[in-house]
């Protein structure tokens, strides 16, 4: 991202990159077939919701401008500084919840993965 963008820009661009990156990740193991290395069973991670939910935050950063620069971006148009400081609150709090799910699921795959079963799958 340039360097000029504006925080709720910035914040943004590192939702979408979380966003992505798990996306990713889930659909590539979701890809492969039933094996060692495929989602844990009990991982709740549905591989085409996350991929609509990238799709809905492209189509709302790109509606309001977030990414656009000069005058016609949101960092540029607010003038509002509670209604900014809202937004990167809400976007701060976006970004730790796909964090959190990432940790989560990259625990339940390593879990998987070493062999230990959860109590309620004995």
């Amino acid at each position: 991202m340039d360097a000029a963008l504006g925080p709720i820009a910035t914040q943004a661009a590192k939702v979408r990159r979380k966003l992505q990156d798990l996306s990713l990740e889930v659909a590539r193991r979701g890809q492969r077939e039933a094996g060692s290395d495929s989602l844990p069973h009990g991982v709740d991670i549905d591989a085409d919701y996350l991929a609509d939910c990238l799709v809905r935050f492209n189509v709302w950063v790109a509606s309001i401008g977030v990414f656009q620069k000069g005058d016609a971006s949101l960092d540029f148009r607010l003038s509002n500084e509670d209604l900014t400081r809202e937004i990167l609150r809400l976007l701060r709090q976006l970004g730790s919840l796909i964090g959190e799910r990432t940790c989560a699921f990259a625990f339940a795959v390593m879990v998987y993965r070493s062999g230990i079963r959860a109590e309620r799958d004995r």
